[in-house]
C-alpha cells in the first residue's frame, strides 16, 4: 500500500506498542531519577525511631523516639548544605528541620522541628563512628551533640542536645534506609 506522504515509510503496528511501552519506561526512570533516599534516625541505645510527637506537622512541635515503624512521619532526609560541610534533617511528612529548641545552647534543651533554613540552627556536623555503620550529630549552632534525655530506652523520650560523652550509646545513630521517594 503506498504512503500518502511522499518518501515517507509506513511504521507497521506491531511496533507502536513497543514503542509505547519504551516512552513509560523512559519517563518512570525521569520520574524515579528525581526521588531521594529517605532514612529513620535510629538510636544505638534505645533502637527506636526520632519523629516529631505524635506525628505533628507543626512548627516547634518537639522531636521524640518511637518504636520504629512504617510511618512518614518517621522518615527524614538527609540533606547536605551546599558549599559546607553540614547536614540538615527534613522530615519527610512535615518538609521541617531538626532545630535544638530556641537554638539554646543549654544541656537539656530539647530538639524540635523548625524552618529548614541555611542558617547554622538547621545545620548538623556529622561524625562517623568507623568500623561500625553508626553516627554522631553536633549542631553547628550551640556544638552540642543530638542525644536522649536521660539516655532513655522509653518510647516518647524527648531528642536532646548535650555536651559530648563519646561512650554514651545514646549519642550513637544509625541511619536506617526507608526507601526513595
Amino acid at each position: 500500500m503506498p504512503s500518502s506522504i511522499s518518501g515517507a515509510k509506513r511504521i507497521p503496528r506491531v511496533l507502536l506498542p513497543a514503542a509505547a511501552l519504551a516512552l513509560v519506561v523512559a519517563l518512570s526512570a525521569t520520574a524515579s531519577a528525581s526521588a531521594r533516599p529517605a532514612y529513620r534516625v535510629v538510636n544505638d541505645s534505645s533502637d527506636r525511631a526520632l519523629m516529631p510527637k505524635n506525628g505533628s506537622n507543626a512548627w516547634g512541635a518537639t522531636i521524640v523516639q518511637e518504636n520504629r515503624a512504617p510511618v512518614v512521619s518517621q522518615m527524614w532526609y538527609l540533606e547536605r548544605v551546599r558549599f559546607t560541610n553540614t547536614w540538615r534533617f527534613r522530615n519527610r511528612q512535615s518538609n521541617l528541620c531538626i532545630h535544638p529548641s530556641d537554638w539554646s545552647g543549654l544541656n537539656g534543651s530539647r530538639l524540635l522541628q523548625a524552618t529548614c533554613s541555611n542558617g547554622s540552627e538547621a545545620r548538623w556536623y556529622r561524625y562517623d563512628l568507623a568500623p561500625t555503620p553508626k553516627w554522631r550529630f553536633q549542631s553547628v549552632r550551640t556544638y552540642k551533640f543530638m542525644d536522649i534525655a536521660g539516655g532513655s530506652s522509653a518510647a516518647g523520650a524527648d531528642a536532646i542536645q548535650n555536651d559530648e560523652y563519646a561512650v554514651d550509646p545514646s549519642q550513637r545513630w544509625l541511619l536506617e534506609y526507608a526507601g526513595d521517594f
